[in-house]
């Protein structure tokens, strides 16, 4: 049943990856579109109650995604998904070298269903109401073959280098989503670099973070790269208003429906976005830098 449940998570995001890019389908696909699913022929066991590891694996093959692995050089690739919990499940792909009796872990995804409500102290028509949404407690898309180099370091949280997928595996769990009508997918980023990837489709929440998120932006990534952000604010080595400065853990949102939409573009979360990004300015201490690379020697690159 574990296997069962890991094949499909990792199925799930490769299906993600492939429809994420540039020339993909546009979002409102059908279920039926994108997996071939008939929801009256559903397995006992389900990722999100609806995916068979068989239909997922159908989606991935049928946008490029299987290939795409292929392509490069991952054989043997293999789903597992874990959905004995209704609420919190798992998908994994593992690249299987059958030789050594050995799998290479490619993704993981750890999501469950939850309900959202936003509370806003401002006349927001939808306060109070519960929106169902997927929270994604874990994302993990790597590459074990690979070392971390100058032209691609280590970011924080990270154990191998990248598989560049994770614009398409945001694309496809909003399909997904949009499929099993929830309103929206959150994320609470553990590291800047992860707010920021997530940054291109979702806000957070809180409007001062949003401003905060931004003002980093602004004041840091125009002048360094995102790796060495990343490393600097983990480090503590970024300082906001000349004071030290500590990543916040909040709650960023994909808006699925226009309720959600509607806070993101209501002026008083607009005006409190834009009040914040011009109240915080940031730093990144270059000697403080230099000591903390010096001990860790973690494979970041300069710039």
């Amino acid at each position: 049943m574990a296997k069962a449940k890991k094949d499909k998570k990792e199925l799930f995001q490769k299906l993600f990856q492939k429809t994420a890019k540039e020339d993909a389908p546009p979002l409102d696909l059908s279920e039926e579109d994108l997996l071939g699913l008939n929801v009256e022929d559903r397995p006992s066991l389900l990722f999100l109650g609806t995916y068979s590891k068989e239909q997922i694996q159908r989606g991935l093959e049928k946008y490029g995604v299987w290939e795409e692995l292929e392509r490069r050089g991952f054989g043997n690739l293999r789903i597992t998904m874990d959905t004995r919990d209704p609420y919190r499940q798992r998908l994994a792909i593992h690249s299987v070298i059958e030789k050594l009796g050995d799998s290479l872990l490619l993704a993981e995804i750890v999501v469950k269903r939850d309900v959202l409500t936003l509370t806003p102290d401002f006349d927001y028509p939808y306060a109070n109401r519960s929106f169902d949404v997927l929270v994604i407690e874990w994302l993990a898309l790597q590459d074990p073959r690979l070392a971390f180099t100058e032209a691609k370091p280590r970011l924080p949280g990270q154990q191998y280098p990248g598989l560049g997928m994770s614009r398409e595996v945001l694309t496809l769990l909003t399909l997904a989503c949009k499929r099993l009508n929830l309103a929206g997918i959150i994320n609470v980023p553990q590291y800047f670099h992860n707010a920021h990837i997530y940054s291109r489709v979702a806000s957070f929440i809180d409007p001062v973070c949003e401003g905060k998120r931004l003002a980093l932006t602004r004041d840091l990534l125009s002048r360094h790269s995102l790796a060495k952000v990343s490393w600097a604010i983990d480090w503590g080595c970024v300082r906001e208003n000349e004071q030290s400065f500590q990543w916040f853990t909040s709650q960023q949102l994909v808006p699925l429906c226009k309720e959600i939409r509607t806070y993101f573009s209501h002026p008083e979360f607009t005006t409190r976005v834009k009040a914040a990004e011009e109240q915080y300015r940031y730093v990144l201490d270059e000697a403080c830098w230099e000591e903390k690379g010096e001990k860790e020697k973690s494979g970041y690159s300069k710039r």
